[in-house]
C-alpha cells in the first residue's frame, strides 16, 4: 500500500504556520488521532510516536483502529 505524504486541507490550521510558512496541522487532528490510538486526547509528539513504533507499525495501528470503528 502506498501512502501519499503531505498536508491535507481538512486537517490544516491556517492560523498556525509551519517553518516553511505553510499552514500547520490542526491540534484537533492530533487529539482525534491519539483518542483513536491511545484512548486519550493527549500523547507524545507524533514524530516521536512514529519513531518509537516505526512507520509500518504506526500505520498498522491506525488501520486497525479504523477497521474496528467501521
Amino acid at each position: 500500500m502506498v501512502y501519499e505524504i503531505g498536508r491535507r486541507e481538512p486537517f490544516l490550521d491556517h492560523a498556525k504556520k509551519g517553518k516553511d510558512g505553510r499552514p500547520g496541522v490542526s491540534l484537533d487532528w492530533f487529539n482525534m488521532l491519539y483518542q483513536v490510538l491511545l484512548g486519550q486526547e493527549k500523547g507524545p509528539r507524533f514524530g516521536s510516536f512514529v519513531a518509537v513504533y516505526g512507520v509500518n507499525n504506526a500505520v498498522a495501528m491506525i488501520d486497525g483502529a479504523l477497521a474496528r470503528s467501521a
